[in-house]
Parts: structure tokens; C-alpha cells; sequence
């Protein structure tokens, strides 16, 4: 199952990653101004990025910082972790680069994909995985796709492309990859790089982010924002849309994260003006949203992830929440962090270069340093 896209004011927010604490890092050392990566054109490889501010790069020896873990997702087969590695110059070189770890065999091991670049902060870089194992890097316009858990990359450029009447197979949801991907329903060839926008698109109004979530034909969109919510299903890969309403009393500018459920359903979970959390689930694409309002629980919800025994929430001080049959939430042991995965639950915890795994319903959590 993809994991969750998270609906705020603010790319995969990035689902709440740590692309930003290296920012931290150096920032503790001296100020600096945000810079990009940018790509080059043909299959050569990205280069690196420019400083708006350049700094003296003698200014600090040239030592590496402490691996950083940036963003956790799983394929069926492997699970993959986006390491940081930077030096602590205030000019420096960063190296994002994809690690994996069979999902049933221990031992992570670096891939070939990965990205480059010099930058006063961080670089803006995206890890995405398919159910199957297709990997994907972005940043900026440029995109490392592997078809193969990682072994072998491909290089490639993201480009307007023609709509397109249905979501095509293997191809992957574009929110968070572009500017614009979030103002249409858009789908990313792997084989081209081309984001190809649904021809049709729901009927929302209003203004807040559009973020999607796809379980096999269906299609999930929730747009949330100051004006209110609006949610849209289709139940053929995107040729046709149902608009649901979203009944009030969720707090709609804070964080709200939406999960699919496998067999066609969808949970939003945020939060009552009270602090609580507020659940809404819908069991699939003919029906109507459920309201859940437990006496306790999560009152931030940053991750959302749906495995065989139901709802984890991940909160914004790093615990994690399961919704029982009773629409009660308890809390799990430990702090995993932003959640991810369902056969197999990832954590990204606030520890720097660690991720936690569960084979239990997180129950009980094992910490592993990737890089």
C-alpha cells in the first residue's frame, strides 16, 4: 500500500520527512539560503546545486556529518530509506542516496540511486516506491527511476505530457513531484517521465491542497483547506468521479492525512477543536463518510498507514496510535515516528540515521542504522 499523503498548509509537506533537519544542522553553524537541485539535459547525471548566498567553503573543515535518514517507504519485496549524506561546511556536498533492506532478511545495502549536489542547507530530494518495487528519485525536474527494487537506474526528465483518459498501469501519482501536481489529478509514466494529467478531473471548489491516494481501480482526493473539505472518489482508475461532502467539525488547518483501505475504502483522521482526534471512515467507493470521535488519542496526526488489523497513526510527538474495533485508540509502545508500510511497519524516528521496523502491529519496534 502507498503510504499516506498528508493535507496541510504547507510535500511527502513531505509526508513529514527530515529532509529539513540537515537544514538544522547546518544552519547551528552559520546562516544560509536554500538552494535547489537542478538537472541537466540527456541522460547525464544532475548537477549540482546553486547557492543563492555563497559561502566561503574554507570556511569549515570538510568532515561528514552524522547519516541522516530522510524518508522511509516499502515495495512488496524490500524496504527502502533515504539517507542524507552531507559535510559540514557551510558550502557543502550532499549525497541522498536510496538504501534498501529485504522486507523478511535483515542488512540494508546502498543502491545506485541516487542524487548530488552543493548546497548551503539541504537538497529538495522525493523517494517514492511502488507496490511492485519501482523506485523513484526526484529533484526538481530530473528523476532516477529503478524497475527493479533498485539494482539497475534509469535517468529521466519530468515534462508535461498529454492527459490521459485512465490511471495506466504501473504508473504512479505525481503529488508532491511538481508546483502544479497538486491542482490536478496527475499521473507520472515511469517510462517517459512525462506527468500526464486525467483527463477528467473532480468536481472540487474552493481552495487547500489536492493530494490522492490510488488502491488498485480506485481513487481517492481530499481537498482540505480554510474553506472547508471536499473529498472525491473514482472507482475506475480516474474516467469517472463522486463527490462526498465532508461533514463539519474537523479542524481543517491543521495537518489531516487520508489512507486507502485496501478493498476500496479511506480513513481521514485530524482533529475536534476540543484536541481529540476525529476519524472519518468511508468503506468504499459507494458510501458515505463515518464520523469517529474516540475519547482519546492522537490530537496531531502527521502519518497514517492501514494494515491487516485496521488504523496507526503516527502523531507529532512521534508516538503512534491503534484505532480497535471499538473506535477506541491505543497507544503503541515506544516513538517510531512518521509511520509507513502495513506487512511490514517502517518508523522514522527523531534519532538521526535510524529506522524502526515492527513485523507486529507495532507492538514492538527494532532500530536499524541503514547508512
Amino acid at each position: 500500500m502507498a503510504g499516506p499523503d498528508v493535507l496541510s498548509g504547507g510535500p511527502d509537506a513531505p509526508p513529514p520527512s527530515r529532509r529539513w533537519l540537515i537544514a538544522g544542522v547546518v544552519l547551528a553553524l552559520a546562516l544560509g539560503v536554500p538552494a535547489l537541485l537542478h538537472s541537466t539535459g540527456g541522460s547525464r547525471s544532475p548537477s549540482p546545486a546553486v547557492p543563492t548566498a555563497a559561502a566561503s567553503p574554507a570556511a569549515l573543515p570538510d568532515q561528514d556529518t552524522q547519516p541522516i535518514v530522510v524518508s522511509v517507504t516499502a515495495g512488496a519485496r524490500y524496504a527502502y530509506a533515504l539517507v542524507a549524506a552531507c559535510g559540514n561546511r557551510i558550502l557543502h556536498d550532499c549525497d541522498y542516496r536510496v538504501y534498501r533492506r529485504n522486507l523478511v532478511v535483515p542488512g540494508w545495502a546502498p543502491t545506485p540511486v541516487h542524487f548530488t549536489g552543493t548546497t548551503t542547507t539541504g537538497l529538495d530530494v522525493t523517494m517514492r516506491a511502488t507496490p511492485d518495487d519501482h523506485v523513484l528519485l526526484t529533484a526538481g525536474t530530473s528523476m532516477q527511476v529503478s524497475d527493479d527494487g533498485g539494482d539497475t537506474v534509469h535517468i529521466l526528465h519530468l515534462r508535461t505530457g498529454p492527459p490521459v483518459d485512465a490511471l495506466p498501469a504501473g504508473a504512479v501519482l505525481a503529488s508532491e513531484l511538481c508546483p502544479t501536481c497538486a491542482d490536478a489529478v496527475t499521473a507520472v509514466d515511469l517510462s517517459t517521465g512525462e506527468l500526464r494529467p486525467l483527463r477528467s478531473q473532480p468536481t472540487l471548489s474552493g481552495f487547500g491542497l489536492r493530494l490522492a491516494r490510488v488502491d488498485g481501480n480506485v481513487l481517492w482526493v481530499a481537498q482540505v483547506g480554510p474553506s472547508g473539505g471536499l473529498t472525491a472518489v473514482s472507482a475506475d482508475r480516474g474516467r469517472s468521479w463522486r463527490t462526498i461532502a465532508l461533514a463539519a467539525g474537523m479542524v481543517l488547518t491543521d495537518p489531516v492525512v487520508l489512507a486507502s483501505i485496501p478493498g476500496g475504502g479511506a480513513y481521514l483522521v485530524g482533529r475536534r477543536p476540543n484536541d481529540l482526534p476525529d476519524v472519518r471512515r468511508i468503506d468504499g467507493p459507494g458510501g458515505d463518510w463515518r464520523r469517529i470521535t474516540p475519547p482519546d488519542g492522537p490530537n496531531s496526526a502527521y502519518s497514517a498507514v492501514v494494515d491487516a488489523r485496521g488504523l496507526l497513526v503516527g502523531d507529532g510527538n512521534g508516538k503512534a496510535w491503534r484505532l480497535g474495533p471499538d473506535d477506541r485508540f491505543t497507544a503503541l509502545p515506544g516513538t517510531p515516528g512518521y509511520l509507513s508500510g502495513s506487512r511490514v511497519l517502517l518508523g522514522l524516528p527523531s534519532t538521526p540515521g535510524t529506522v524502526e521496523l515492527s513485523y507486529d502491529g507495532g507492538q514492538t519496534w527494532q532500530s536499524e542504522q541503514p547508512g
